[in-house]
Order: structure tokens, then C-alpha cells, then sequence
């Protein structure tokens, strides 16, 4: 059965790491995943998602091949900081050039960088107001493609928590870089979350708890939505890890 995974890089709260990584699970060999910005009605309900929807539909259900002959099998609307969108192609995804780049944060100067830290240290936030930065300035022009995750060792004072993980953009004065999402106007690159009990990396992850103590400090990995989005050099990227979003 061929499967066509259409999503908004703006929509994590919606369907996008259902798009992602439904294509990536996805059994048929006919499978294509596209994904774009802006808003959903903006794009995907005029022309360009209508020509998409069409083409797919009279070649699988009208027997005209030649409508999606041309199509690639992973096409991305990638976002730039200057507001433009660049267009992406490739074979499967995530793409099949990444890079795959760990990134460690440094708890003493707020900070996160592709070496590792050398000596332990924490900080810590209070309840659902606080939240800590850990930022990198880019040295060169970069891309970041594909889906995020993060490892972190926390301690609570409570059972359980929630944590949020929002990738932001800054541009060199300080200012945030945001973008039109699937629902909100002021989108950051990427953001994910996971209550801290359902920490499991395995499949069966969210069918049992694992309840945490103030003296325990385990290991929880929020996903963050998969993304695609273009930074200049000098501009600021940051992790912030928080207990609300």
C-alpha cells in the first residue's frame, strides 16, 4: 500500500514526530515523506498541499504514474533564519548525509558544545517557573536535520515531573529566531517532552512507571520533534530544558 506522511515542522504538538517516525516504521515500499512550514491551512490546503494530494491520488487511484514518476521520496521545505525556506531532497530519512552530532551541555558556565565536559556539575530550577539555558554560538553556517533527543540526570523533589525540551534560536543581539508553526505564530526550532516516570527507552516504554525519590538521580531522555532548519555563523542556538511548556 503506498503511504504519502505530510507534516508541518510547526506542529509538535500536532502530528509531526507521527510523520517522522511513522515513515521511518512504515512496511511499504512505496512510502514518501514531505514536510513544510508555515501554517497547516497556509500551505497544505492551497496549492502547493492540493498539488501534492493530487498527484498522489491519480497516480495510486487513477493509474497515472506519470503524476508522481518525479517525485523524491523525502522532500523538506527547510527553514532559514532569515525567514526564506530552501527546499530539500533525499532518499530516505532521516537524510541519508547527517551528520549525527552529540552536543554536551556544561552545567557551571550554561553552555553546550560538541566536547566533553570534564568536570560534574549541576543547577537546578524552582517548580513550574524555573528553566535553564545551555547555549552554543555557531562558528560556521549549519543545518540541523533531523530528530533530536536528549540524555539528562535530573533529581526531584517530587515522584515525578514533567520535562520540556525547547531548542531555540538567537540572532546575534539577543533576539529570538522564531518561526510560523502549525498553530502558533511564534515557533522555536524544535521542542519535545516526557514525564520523567515514563523514562524507558524500550518499546514498552510508556506501559510502566518508574517513579523517581529526591535521592535518585536517573537518566531521562525527552524526545524532541524531528526538524530542518538552516543557522548562520554567529548566530546562538540554546537547549532549555523546563518543567512547563
Amino acid at each position: 500500500m503506498p503511504v504519502l506522511s505530510a507534516g508541518n515542522w510547526g506542529g509538535a504538538g500536532l502530528h509531526l514526530r507521527g510523520n517522522t517516525r511513522g515513515y521511518e516504521l512504515a512496511a511499504s515500499e512505496k512510502k514518501w515523506l514531505t514536510m513544510h512550514d508555515d501554517a497547516h491551512w497556509s500551505l497544505f490546503y492551497a496549492t502547493y498541499g492540493l498539488d501534492l494530494q493530487k498527484r498522489f491520488f491519480e497516480a495510486f487511484l487513477k493509474g497515472d504514474d506519470s503524476a508522481w514518476a518525479d517525485q523524491p521520496a523525502v522532500q523538506l521545505r527547510t527553514r532559514q533564519v532569515d525567514g526564506s525556506v530552501a527546499e530539500r531532497h533525499g532518499s530516505h530519512w532521516p537524510l541519508p548525509d547527517t551528520e549525527w552530532t552529540a552536543m554536551h551541555l556544561d552545567a557551571t558556565h550554561e553552555s553546550m558544545g560538541p566536547d566533553p565536559v570534564e568536570a560534574s556539575a549541576s543547577t537546578s530550577y524552582h517548580g513550574i517557573e524555573g528553566r535553564r539555558s545551555f547555549s552554543y554560538v555557531a562558528p560556521r553556517q549549519i543545518e540541523i536535520a533531523g530528530p533530536l533527543s536528549a540524555k539528562l540526570y535530573l533529581e526531584s523533589s517530587t515522584a515525578d515531573t514533567d520535562v520540556f525540551l525547547v531548542l531555540r534560536a538567537f540572532a546575534p543581539d539577543g533576539t529570538e529566531v522564531v518561526f510560523q508553526g502549525g498553530h502558533d505564530p511564534h515557533t522555536p526550532i524544535a521542542q519535545g517532552w516526557l514525564r520523567a516516570s515514563h523514562r524507558a527507552l524500550d518499546q514498552d516504554s510508556h506501559d510502566r512507571s518508574f517513579p523517581s525519590t529526591p535521592t535518585t538521580t536517573p537518566s531521562r531522555s525527552p524526545p524532541a520533534s524531528s526538524t530542518s532548519s538552516t543557522s548562520r555563523s554567529g548566530r546562538r542556538a540554546s537547549s532549555s530544558p523546563r518543567v512547563t511548556d
